[in-house]
């Protein structure tokens, strides 16, 4: 990912995180068991899953 100062470089990637940018402003991160999460400029956000 770009290093534009939103992109979290390291932080997860790696880890069996899954990054990938929405839109933006705003990027969804999946755990390796699953979880899903949106982060954007107001924060971080698990959406709800039939999986999790």
């Amino acid at each position: 990912m770009a290093r534009d100062g939103v992109d979290p470089v390291g932080a997860g990637a790696g880890r069996g995180w899954n990054i990938r940018r929405i839109n933006p402003t705003t990027l969804e991160w999946t755990a390796p068991h699953g979880f899903v999460c949106h982060v954007d400029p107001t924060g971080t956000h698990r959406l709800i899953t039939s999986e999790g």
